[in-house]
């Protein structure tokens, strides 16, 4: 879509970024992400990225999987603490959950940044 954006935490250092509606994104396309921290004069700061991956995020409220294959403790704490987000937060995200569109299921977007 669009008006599909990514917001990261530190985007000095963050390297995927969960969409909870889904994304359109697809790998070698150029994208700019944000990062809405507002210790550095309440600005947001912007970089071109360019997306590697695209895996398809699935949780059961215990276990996450990302294309249907499961994810260690670290990764699920990366993508979390990537996105601003807790791990509860993304096992929370499961089909059935009030926040969950079944028409638009989320992702995880990977991405490196662009010079």
């Amino acid at each position: 879509m669009e008006n599909d954006r990514l917001f990261v935490h530190d985007i000095d250092t963050a390297v995927c970024a969960f969409c909870p509606y889904g994304s359109d994104f697809v790998a070698g396309q150029r994208i700019l992400i944000y990062d809405e921290k507002t210790v550095f004069r309440r600005q947001t700061r912007e970089r071109l990225v360019e997306v590697k991956g695209v895996k398809i995020f699935r949780s059961t409220g215990r276990q996450i999987t990302l294309d249907l294959l499961m994810i260690s403790d670290a990764e699920c704490q990366k993508i979390a603490e990537d996105s601003d987000l807790t791990v509860e937060i993304l096992l929370d995200h499961r089909a059935g959950a009030q926040n969950f569109d079944s028409k638009r299921p989320p992702v995880v977007v990977y991405f490196t940044p662009c010079e």
